[in-house]
């Protein structure tokens, strides 16, 4: 991780014992304690006299320690620079496939003996570990080259459409139209029509306050508020070849936690749906209201 550390700088970045043993050390002791075992049950299956043969074994053991210390020196002086396993047994033996075949038959032989006592998981999860990274990474991968601005050329000037959803007429609305006239010449407002009745009064009542945007009467005869604005925004893309559709929706800010059951819940299943749309923005235009005679707050 990070730069190489060169040996005479290695004195000031070591860690204290209480550290570096639980990090460093907790692998060799647990393969310690679980060679320790298979070998007495080893020796077990021969008997008493085969339990005899304990203390040349543990003689080995330790001579093989030794051995592993001393070629770990020797390699940290070879290689100050920083190094590894790999990288000795590469520039110096050159034997890859060797050392991959070695590691095959201890994988085999720890994976037959300690298989029901839980290397089965291990073998499970590993494999899907590896699989998951490997996905991850292709994922990456790929979101970077669609993301690169290698050899990208600008298009023209962006397109775009402003409408605002109407769900009545009140001072969210209002607010929310005032908002969508500062970003497009053009304002729609679009209201989907659930009961006829409502619809009669709402034109009447918007000829009457005349906001200065028209206003477009969506019909929706299975009562459905999505697939109408998502069949028109694809309209509208297509008639007038733009590239963007802005779609206003106005909400207004409850005062107490619970509110949000009873309110807003229409908008927040429209920016869902809208969400998987291309060429859809959506933007959210928020009122909150004040009890009569007081100051109206500013849109947020």
């Amino acid at each position: 991780m990070g730069e190489r550390l060169p040996t005479h700088r290695a004195i000031h970045e070591r860690l204290p014992k209480y550290l570096a043993l639980p990090v460093f050390a907790s692998d060799a002791v647990s393969s310690s304690a679980y060679a320790t075992e298979e070998i007495l049950i080893a020796l077990a299956l021969a008997g008493a006299a085969g339990l005899t043969r304990a203390w040349p074994v543990a003689a080995a053991i330790a001579l093989l320690f030794a051995m592993v210390a001393i070629s770990y020196r020797q390699t940290v002086l070879a290689y100050p620079s920083g190094g590894g396993a790999y990288i000795v047994a590469h520039e110096n033996l050159g034997v890859n496939a060797l050392g991959a075949l070695a590691t095959g038959v201890v994988l085999v032989v720890v994976a037959s003996a300690k298989f029901i006592h839980g290397a089965w998981i291990v073998m499970l999860v590993v494999p899907a570990l590896v699989y998951t990274f490997l996905r991850i990474s292709h994922h990456y991968q790929g979101l970077a080259a669609a993301l690169s601005a290698e050899g990208y050329t600008p298009p023209r000037a962006i397109r775009h459409a402003v409408i605002v959803l109407v769900p009545g007429i009140h001072k969210g609305v209002l607010t929310a139209l005032r908002y969508a006239q500062t970003i497009a010449p053009e304002v729609e407002a679009v209201f989907v029509e659930i009961d006829p009745k409502e619809t009669a009064r709402l034109q009447q009542q918007w000829r009457d306050l005349r906001p200065g945007v028209p206003l477009t009467i969506l019909k929706s005869p299975w009562r459905s508020l999505a697939e109408p604005i998502i069949h028109y925004t694809r309209t509208l893309r297509a008639e007038k070849e733009i590239e963007f559709v802005t779609v206003v929706i106005p909400e207004f800010v409850i005062t107490h936690w619970w509110h949000r059951v009873l309110h807003n819940q229409s908008g927040l299943m429209l920016k869902v749906a809208l969400m998987w749309e291309p060429g859809i923005v959506v933007t959210n235009v928020r009122y909150r209201p004040e009890p009569p005679g007081a100051e109206s707050s500013p849109p947020e």
